[in-house]
């Protein structure tokens, strides 16, 4: 890619990083077709789309400083874990879902908060992630669609049984949850059928 080309990137990705403010200015946009999330997760998208023509991160993988990188983004990685392990109390969960309008300045703080955050764990996952293929993670990468689509019903029945007290807000629970709800929803199976529905339409 040239010059002309990664400029034009770079305006798409300011110009999703603004809207992605904008919207949260604006109440109750997430009610409509969740616009306040499709702006809030556009530029990861955006992002994702241009690494995969420019490999800009996995080249990081492959120089001369490789190890120096991996180094870095590991000491990174604990240092997140660590900060979230201390301050879980302080971290507003809402600011990670996309969808909360700025009520205050500590709003506005948080949505940033999330995104460098969001930024720093794919930016270590990528320069980790080896390229060969990596057995059942890879099935489970590749069959995220029932992830999405059902993981918010199996949290709804949950709040529905006793299990609930025992689970929310306890993190090992919540991550051994979340690890056997992945497993379970990435099913190949389940994928196949989701793909094979169709909803039908006339021209």
């Amino acid at each position: 890619f040239d010059t002309d080309d990664r400029k034009k990137q770079g305006g798409f990705l300011l110009l999703a990083l603004v809207l992605g403010i904008l919207v949260g200015f604006t109440p109750d946009t997430d009610n409509f077709l969740a616009m306040s999330r499709v702006f809030v997760f556009l530029p990861f998208y955006l992002w994702g789309y241009y690494e995969k023509k420019n490999q800009m991160i996995r080249s990081l993988r492959k120089g001369k400083r490789a190890g120096v990188i991996r180094g870095i983004s590991a000491v990174i990685g604990v240092a997140l874990v660590t900060g979230f392990c201390l301050f879980e109390t302080r971290i507003v969960s809402k600011n990670f879902y996309g969808t909360e309008p700025f009520a205050d300045a500590g709003m506005f703080a948080g949505r940033l908060f999330a995104w460098i955050t969001a930024v720093l764990w794919i930016l270590i996952l990528v320069i980790w992630v080896p390229d060969r293929k990596l057995g059942y993670l890879g099935t489970i990468g590749s069959n995220t669609l029932p992830i999405y689509l059902f993981h918010s019903l199996v949290i709804l029945i949950l709040a529905a049984t006793p299990l609930e007290e025992a689970v929310n807000g306890r993190l090992l629970p919540m991550v051994c949850l979340a690890a056997v709800m992945t497993l379970v929803l990435s099913w190949g199976k389940l994928e196949t059928l989701l793909r094979k529905i169709r909803i039908p339409y006339r021209n």
